[in-house]
């Protein structure tokens, strides 16, 4: 697979792989309600929200094109590399980008919602902040079954931000790598 990108090209983004092959209209914010804020970091937020067409909830991430590139001119290949490994990953403890698109400041990353929380969150609950052993081995063999699978790809990928804050759980208590 190429991950060659134009600098020239204004995009920051890959085309939603639906949109390229003419299934469905691209994306606009307005097809979203957002219900709540979930979180934010150093270029954005992320936004519980309703797909207004059919009232499947997603996680939407969106990310200040302005900072970024700010930041590092060079963010702009790597972030649409990024987006386009994401769309390759297909593993059920790996939160699922099910479609990407842009506007002139923002761009917008439609994620599954994984509606257990993030680890960080989890373990500050714990008494005395500690998690039980049984759950810490059910959750450290998913994250390695999940890291022989990105390394077995070709090419490899690498997870280069392993967190709790980026390990989510799912209602049935299995962990998600975001």
């Amino acid at each position: 697979m190429n991950f060659d990108f134009d600098d020239d090209d204004d995009s920051f983004l890959p085309q939603a792989e639906a949109v390229k092959r003419g299934y469905e209209d691209e994306a606009k914010m307005s097809d979203f309600t957002i219900i709540k804020e979930l979180g934010t970091g150093g270029f954005g937020k992320v936004n519980l929200c309703k797909y207004n067409s059919t009232g499947m909830e997603y996680a939407v991430k969106q990310i200040d094109k302005q900072k970024m590139v700010l930041q590092n001119p060079n963010q702009k290949g790597m972030f649409k590399r990024e987006v386009e490994i994401m769309n390759r990953i297909k593993h059920k403890h790996v939160v699922q980008l099910y479609s990407q698109f842009e506007d002139n400041k923002f761009c917008y990353l439609v994620m599954e919602f994984v509606n257990g929380g993030n680890l960080k969150d989890y373990l500050q609950k714990q008494p005395n902040k500690i998690m039980p052993n049984e759950k810490a081995a059910k959750f450290i063999c998913e994250l390695c079954g999940t890291l022989h699978y990105l390394h077995s790809l070709e090419p490899k990928i690498i997870h280069r931000d392993i967190k709790p804050e980026n390990c989510f759980m799912n209602l049935n208590g299995d962990l998600q790598l975001g």
